[in-house]
């Protein structure tokens, strides 16, 4: 599959040819309600930092990040799969409804109580980091800080197009997918099929992102090809503290952690140091 930008889909998904997909950390499993979540772990004591992937993401996908993470800054790193991605579980039977990313993110405090997990920084990759900032917004103290890749707030006709072309043709998508979950078509249906559902159109987290006070990080790529730039200066008008930033990072597309791993980590890295 061939993106709107040219690049091929399972290029972008592929290893680094030195960096073995989800090498290192100690593996969990925990039970929160229905759903049992497989989580990674790199570093010791209680976790400071919290990574939620993207959408078709999972532990694995994060790559070498969590390890440089923790290494970096001396603080334990959890990365989990949410449910129907990964190895957790349920997976998804049809599209998901449109509050899927609120009832995913209403799963993170379980997680987090689970681990003994206070006040956490969160790293979350677009919906991962659509459900970081929900998440900060219900309470001031559920985080320390927040960065958010490539999240989204609200739906722009760019991101439903994008998503519309991949599902003319899903075969190399899900191909691309199958080592990193347990059922990677299922997962790419219900994902792509709340995406581009009529319904879904109306989603919207921007009225919740008024709440959120923690130091809060928005980046984008400059050619994401799911998002336009108002994504990031409505996002960051949302949440409307001084302690918000918003950043457009020059010659990036949607999928920041893999296409310049280095410079990511050294844009958490800056930001978080003073947390």
């Amino acid at each position: 599959m061939t993106l709107p930008d040219g690049r091929v889909w399972s290029k972008l998904m592929a290893s680094r040819d030195d960096v073995p997909a989800g090498s290192g950390g100690q593996a969990h499993e925990v039970d929160i309600g229905h759903c049992r979540l497989r989580a990674k772990t790199w570093g010791s004591g209680i976790p400071g930092f919290v990574l939620l992937h993207d959408g078709l993401g999972s532990v694995e996908l994060w790559r070498e990040l969590p390890g440089l993470l923790a290494e970096a800054t001396g603080s334990a790193v959890l990365a989990y799969d949410r449910p129907g991605h990964g190895l957790s579980s349920p997976h998804p039977n049809g599209h998901w409804p449109i509050s899927w990313m609120q009832d995913q993110g209403r799963l993170l405090p379980g997680l987090l109580d689970a681990f003994e997990i206070q006040s956490p920084i969160l790293v979350g990759h677009s919906d991962g980091g659509s459900i970081a900032l929900y998440h900060a917004s219900k309470a001031p103290d559920w985080a320390r800080g927040v960065v958010a890749l490539a999240p989204h707030s609200f739906v722009e006709d760019r991101c439903v197009s994008a998503i519309s072309k991949l599902r003319s043709d899903p075969r190399s998508v899900v191909a691309a997918l199958g080592p990193y979950h347990a059922d990677a078509a299922a997962l790419f249906e219900a994902w792509s099929g709340a995406w581009t559902s009529p319904d879904f159109a109306e989603w919207d987290i921007r009225p919740d992102l008024s709440t959120v006070a923690c130091p809060t990080l928005i980046v984008q790529g400059e050619d994401d090809e799911y998002a336009t730039e108002a994504m990031v200066h409505q996002t960051v008008a949302s949440i409307g503290s001084e302690s918000v930033e918003g950043r457009i990072l020059p010659g990036l597309g949607h999928m920041l952690t893999r296409q310049d791993p280095d410079l990511i980590l050294e844009t958490i890295l800056g930001f978080t140091g003073p947390l």
